[in-house]
């Protein structure tokens, strides 16, 4: 017994908690807007009808409904007194069952108190309500309809719309289906509105059955003006078993038929009621693939029992129906509620008259608004002994005693302020009603300030964050409010410098910088551009927390710069001195070695002219004359000589790249040959196959052995190192290998890239001349991918020079791999292509207002590396990584999602449908309620 105790306790407290929720969740703060409840008017017990008037109608097991004996009433409500004019939103109510419904589609349920219609076993369903085409099977089986004619479509039905059938050749036949071999029992139901005919002829409403053949199964039918159902066991007319009603049916009203079959017994039922049942001897149908289903005839030699008027709602189940389905299969069209609506502007309602809507639940209204309101049942029924019934009226509607509004304008959400005195206090209030009382606010919660006339004003608080909180009230006693939060920041600016680095290889710098001020008056360059430090430039409307530059056009020099900048209270702030160094002239590079020839591979000298204003970076790499790479970029330390080893015999070009502080590279090659050989090794290869009279060289034939050869000239390959937009001077050695001279022979580049090269050169080169070709290169970026060179000549002769040109790039190719972030610091790890080992790029990090959260210059490397950056300023939201170069030209910029400090809170806003959420809640509580008293009730039967 302890247990159970114990399990009470659980659940009081569970019961309890709920209702303490729910108490609080009516008064929950949506939007600014405070739900105060909601308003309903109810009829659910007979207290409340008893209210209202019963005519033929009463209050009874729960329900109202028709008074015995009756056949028509009508239940007119109280009229309801909002106290003030409404608008009426919705009417909803309980029927007691299907009235004037249609069955279900698919198989489909229902969930009224009573009359739910079983779709199990429904192997055919017509509604009629088509008004063009065949109709439709909704049973779900989607059976095929194979012939419609004779037929009015859209003709006034029992549920909607019905077919009107012409008694000469009308009919609907269905396709034949399995579904349709009936072994063990069928019940067909169908609402039929029969017109004047003789009492002698068969009207036939459903039916497979045709005599031709003795394909003879069942058929639904009036005979003699009175309802049949008959079966056949083998489809021969001596099989057949005849049920037939005793009621004779009256031409031009609705009548709903069902004729029954269950394996042991037939019978047929006129509005519900069995009329009469006969046995079955032979205990089952004739099963065939003929004849089809049809509606409106069977298909007989003669053609005859055509019917004539309306047929609607034909049902078939391959399953015997009880008595009680087949009488709520009735009830659902012989039972209907009329509902009847107003609103009135006195509690008599006086004048005003009822306006009819549809009967079925729920109903959204379209009424005057009124004060009161009043709804009226008509309650029909085709049997005295049956009645429509209905219980829990509700009516929804809404005060226009609304509460006034009130809107908050400055401040806003967020504002800022760099001064404490004066804040402007700015609101707008409206009232549907006009009847607005008094507005007031508060600071932090503090004391409320009222608001004379609900005007415009202004106060005076503190530095730091604040809230302030308006309100608003009318007559009636509803209150509103409206409320913001925002800064208070007094004090000079904040400067924060971006570019340029300490130099610049151009001559136009942008000085760039982030100001942070709430209040931004003006900003100041200050340096000495023109010899004395002093005021260079102004800009009155710098923008606050975002870039902001001046631009200068200078000369070489080193300069010292500042920014200053001033608030509208003139309070200021400077930078400390920064230095560029502006440096636009390339270094002057001149190689003395290697030159010519040389008769060793061993310590090759490398000895040179580097100069510049600044200081230098220099490196060379050594290739074959064919271009094939021998040693890649090497450095030389503080610029100085040096020396190198080869491996092989040849001819060879040396490259050599110096590069200043500010970023200015300059390039130039000299070529040279090496032979270990007893003879003189070719010289420096220019004789092309004549420099290979040392004889037995590795390189085949001296010099000649690296040249590219074709049926008329030897060419010396060309290779050249450039930077953009840079004009080198070339030499192009072309040779005459055929015993004929080529005459006026120039260089042509592929068409569309004239623009690269200049050369005037036109020469004659005779039989075994060596001619050597000058041009100047321009090396347009855009265009050096596909250039190609040729030398052209008079009689057609034309030869491709082989022509290599690589390109340094001084931009940066920068890619972020990955940003993770650990606590408060952010880690990104970088790609970089570079035209120099290290770089100095800016990392920046801003959140979605562009507010700085994180900026550092870093050196990266050209292979790559990761940085870090202390983001402990930053909030939860999404925070944008920036990638500058030092002069402020943002590279890239990506995107990440900052999930911030553990919540501390959250904010419900646009809380929509707060009723349902309530009414889900109750009903998960009540289950867990169940449960558990289902439990404590099992625990003491054990006990």
């Amino acid at each position: 017994m302890r247990g159970n105790k114990e399990l009470v306790i659980i659940l009081g407290v569970i019961v309890l908690g709920f209702f303490i929720f729910a108490i609080n969740f009516a008064t929950i703060d949506i939007g600014g807007n405070w739900l105060t409840g909601f308003a309903i008017f109810s009829d659910s017990s007979q207290n409340d009808f008893d209210l209202g008037t019963y005519e033929n109608t009463e209050f009874s097991s729960g329900y109202v409904q028709l008074a015995p004996g009756f056949m028509v009433g009508n239940y007119t409500s109280r009229v309801f007194d909002a106290l003030s004019n409404s608008t009426w939103n919705n009417i909803s109510w309980t029927a007691k069952g299907p009235y004037q419904k249609p069955l279900p589609d698919n198989g489909g349920s229902e969930n009224f108190p009573t009359g739910n219609a079983n779709m199990n076993g429904n192997v055919l369903l017509f509604h009629f309500d088509e008004t063009s085409g065949n109709p439709q099977d909704t049973s779900g089986l989607g059976n095929s309809v194979i012939l419609t004619r004779g037929v009015t479509r859209n003709l006034p039905g029992k549920f909607n719309r019905a077919f009107g059938f012409n008694g000469i050749n009308g009919t609907v036949d269905v396709a034949y289906s399995q579904a349709f071999n009936f072994t063990n029992a069928i019940t067909v139901s169908a609402w039929v509105f029969p017109a004047p005919y003789g009492a002698s002829v068969d009207r036939d409403i459903v039916s497979r059955y045709r005599s031709l053949g003795n394909h003879r199964s069942w058929v639904l039918q009036i005979k003699n003006r009175r309802p049949r159902f008959v079966a056949c066991s083998n489809g021969g007319l001596a099989s057949c078993v005849y049920a037939t009603g005793t009621t004779t049916m009256v031409p031009g009203r609705w009548y709903h038929i069902v004729g029954r079959w269950n394996g042991t017994n037939l019978d047929v039922y006129l509005n519900g009621v069995s009329e009469n049942p006969q046995p079955d001897p032979i205990n089952r149908l004739y099963s065939s693939t003929i004849p089809p289903l049809s509606i409106g005839r069977d298909v007989s030699v003669l053609g005859n029992g055509y019917f004539r008027g309306g047929i609607d709602e034909v049902a078939i189940w391959n399953r015997a129906l009880s008595d009680s389905e087949i009488l709520d299969l009735y009830k659902r069209g012989a039972l209907r509620l009329n509902l009847y609506v107003r609103t009135c502007n006195d509690v008599s309602c006086s004048g005003e008259q009822f306006t009819q809507i549809r009967a079925t639940s729920p109903q959204n209204l379209n009424l005057p608004d009124n004060r009161y309101f009043q709804y009226k049942f008509r309650l029909h029924s085709q049997r005295s002994s049956l009645s429509p019934a209905f219980k829990d009226v509700s009516i929804d509607y809404s005060p226009q005693n609304t509460a006034p509004t009130i809107t908050l304008i400055s401040p806003a959400n967020d504002d800022l302020f760099g001064y404490s005195s004066g804040i402007p206090l700015n609101f707008s209030v409206t009232d549907a009603e006009s009847n607005i009382d008094s507005c007031w606010f508060n600071i932090d919660n503090g004391q409320n300030t009222t608001l004379p006339n609900c005007a415009n004003s202004t106060f005076d608080t503190t530095n730091g964050v604040h809230e302030i909180r308006i309100f608003v009230n009318d007559t009636v006693g509803e209150v509103s409010a409206d409320s913001a939060n925002f800064t208070v920041q007094t004090g000079p600016p904040a400067i924060e410098i971006v570019g340029p680095s300490s130099t610049s290889n151009k001559r136009d710098v942008n000085f760039t910088y982030i100001p942070t001020d709430v209040d931004l008056d003006r900003c100041e360059l200050w340096g000495n551009f023109t010899g004395e430090y002093s005021l260079n430039q102004t800009d009155q409307n710098p923008i606050s927390q975002a870039n902001n530059s001046f631009q200068l056009s200078l000369s070489d020099a080193v300069y010292i710069w500042s920014i200053k900048c001033f608030d509208t209270a003139s309070n200021s702030n400077s930078t400390s001195n920064n230095t560029i160094l502006v440096d636009t002239e390339n270094p002057k590079v001149e190689i003395n070695s290697p030159k010519g020839s040389y008769s060793t591979r061993k310590n090759i000298p490398i000895q040179f002219q580097a100069n510049d204003n600044s200081s230098l970076s220099c490196f060379y790499s050594v290739s074959w004359t064919t271009g094939q790479e021998v040693i890649s970029n090497t450095t030389l330390p503080d610029c100085n000589s040096s020396a190198f080893d080869l491996s092989a015999d040849g001819e060879y070009y040396f490259f050599l790249t110096a590069e200043d502080v500010a970023g200015n590279v300059n390039s130039t090659n000299s070529t040279f040959s090496v032979s270990t050989s007893s003879g003189t090794g070719g010289g420096g290869g220019s004789g092309g196959g004549s420099g290979g009279g040392g004889g037995g060289g590795s390189g085949g034939g001296g010099g000649g052995g690296q040249s590219s050869s074709t049926s008329y000239f030897e060419i010396k390959p060309v290779k050249i190192i450039v930077v953009p937009d840079e004009e080198k001077s070339i030499e192009v050695s072309v040779k005459n290998k055929r015993l004929f001279s080529a005459n006026k022979c120039r260089l042509k580049p592929k068409k569309g890239y004239e623009e690269l090269v200049d050369s005037s050169d036109i020469k004659n080169i005779a039989a075994g001349e060596l001619v050597d070709f000058k041009m100047n290169f321009i090396a347009k970026e855009e265009k050096i991918d596909g250039f190609e060179l040729f030398i052209e000549c008079l009689d057609n002769i034309t030869a491709k020079i082989p022509f290599e040109v690589k390109l340094i790039k001084t931009e940066v190719n920068f890619q972020i791999k990955k940003i993770s972030v650990e606590e408060n610091t952010m880690k990104i790890e970088y790609k970089a292509e570079l035209s120099k080992p290290k770089e100095n790029l800016v990392f920046r990090v801003t959140d979605d207002n562009g507010k700085v959260i994180a900026q550092d210059p870093f050196e990266i490397e050209s292979e790559g590396g990761e940085i870090e950056l202390d983001i402990s300023k930053a909030e939860s939201g999404m925070l944008k990584v920036a990638v500058l170069t030092p002069t402020g030209k943002t590279i890239l910029e990506e995107s990440v999602i900052y999930g911030g400090n553990a919540p501390t809170g959250f904010v419900a806003k646009n809380l929509a449908g707060t009723g349902s959420i309530v009414a889900i809640i109750i009903l998960v509580f009540l289950v867990a309620v169940f449960f558990i008293g289902r439990r404590i009730y099992r625990l003491s039967k054990r006990k």
